[in-house]
This record gives C-alpha cells, structure tokens and sequence, in this order.
C-alpha cells in the first residue's frame, strides 16, 4: 500500500474528508477526493437549476446583463 503524497492529504482536509493517512493507500484517497468533488458539483448544478424557470429567477441568479436583459438597440 503506497502512502498518500502530501497533496492528497492536503486536498482532503481541505474538503473536510476524514481519514486516517497511516490507514488509507493513495489511491483510495485519491478515489475518495475525485468522488468526493463528483458528487459535489453534481449537487451544485441540480441546485443551480432549479428556480431558474423565469426570467426574474435566472436575472437573479446570473445577475442583471443576463439575456432576459438585453434590450434590442432599434
């Protein structure tokens, strides 16, 4: 079993997994953070879509030069 580098463990107290580096190969580690990161920004995009249906909903969420804003010049 190859011990986690330095950068893994590093990575994964900065996501806040728990886990013991003496016990833990750097490989499920790094499986452990890919997953860890997958799930999150899945997570993310389903909150990111919902309540964006109109155009006050997706004006709040990317902000106010979003295309609902854009005004034809003529």
């Amino acid at each position: 079993m190859t011990e986690p580098s330095q950068a893994h463990i590093d990575r994964a107290r900065e996501l806040g997994l728990s886990f013991d580096p003496s016990d833990i190969s750097d490989e499920e580690l790094s499986r452990a953070i890919a997953t860890y990161e997958r799930v999150y920004i899945e997570a993310m995009t389903e909150n990111a879509g919902r309540g964006t249906d109109t155009p006050t909903e997706r004006r709040r969420m990317f902000g106010p030069g979003s295309i609902d804003d854009v005004q034809n010049p003529g």
